[in-house]
């Protein structure tokens, strides 16, 4: 929990309001007609909020969230859309690492660009 003071007041700040944080804005964007781009650059914000609540809730917890916000499902999925797309262009950049490995050349001199100018 994370405690705030506003005008004297000590407001707990649990997983739930968190998440209803996130949902508002969602849903805010959904009803304009965003896509998952858009929630994910109009809440780019609520990561500490995020992570928070993915660390701190239990599985049922987040289940029941993700069943009553559906704003919060949509950032949910487009999170999870973003890491799967990462995670594959991360191997598909490893992959071309690796084949990018040639062979020598026989003529080393050849293969390097002269750093001298070209006249003609």
């Amino acid at each position: 929990m994370l405690f705030s003071k506003c005008k004297g007041y000590v407001f707990i700040m649990t997983n739930r309001s968190y998440v209803m944080k996130i949902d508002k804005v969602a849903a805010q964007i959904i009803e304009n007609g965003g896509d998952e781009e858009d929630i994910l650059v109009g809440l780019n914000g609520f990561a500490d909020d995020f992570y928070r609540i993915i660390k701190t809730s239990s599985p049922g917890e987040l289940d029941g969230y993700l069943k009553e916000f559906y704003g919060f499902y949509v950032y949910i999925k487009a999170v999870e859309n973003l890491a799967t797309i990462l995670g594959k262009e991360s191997i598909n950049q490893q992959e071309t690492l690796n084949n990018q490995s040639s062979p020598k050349s026989k003529n080393p001199v050849s293969d390097k660009k002269s750093s001298l100018p070209v006249t003609f």
